[in-house]
């Protein structure tokens, strides 16, 4: 059921990252609507500083923008993954991104969002991950029922 809800609610952000605003009535409202993919969005992050956000999802693409007035698109990546993207996750600082994917791997992707490593070793659609504060160990849970810890020093 819940994974379910999880679902609908990745849906309703297809195509789209939404920022909102309540408005008086209680009511939200979009402040501004950012394009950049072309298919369902499945996955969202931001740093602890909240410099940045991150986007990826079906259409394999991970979209990064600034998270100020402007929230500018800073960088493309296409063809993140060879499948899509389903989980996204920033270090603390914001100089890491790592992304998880339908392909059952896991990239992680410098300060300029080149990347650095490949991880490989879940046999199912990578759903969630985690990059502890020292940016030592990422840990990554998938369909295959799996949470791995990675050393990625």
């Amino acid at each position: 059921m819940f994974e379910l809800m999880i679902k609908i609610l990745l849906h309703m952000l297809s195509c789209f990252i939404v920022q909102t605003a309540w408005t008086q009535s209680g009511v939200s409202k979009p402040n501004k609507i950012l394009p950049g993919h072309t298919n369902d969005v499945m996955a969202l992050a931001t740093p602890a500083n909240g410099e940045s956000i991150a986007s990826g999802g079906w259409d394999k693409v991970i979209s990064i923008y600034t998270n100020d007035s402007l929230n500018r698109l800073i960088k493309s990546i296409p063809d993140a993954h060879l499948a899509p993207l389903s989980a996204l996750a920033f270090s603390r600082d914001g100089k890491l991104l790592a992304s998880g994917s339908a392909d059952n791997t896991i990239r992680i992707w410098d300060s300029v969002f080149n990347m650095a490593r490949l991880l490989e070793g879940h046999t199912g659609r990578v759903t969630a991950l985690l990059i502890d504060p020292t940016r030592r160990f990422l840990l990554s849970g998938a369909e295959d029922r799996q949470i791995i810890l990675w050393d990625i020093k």
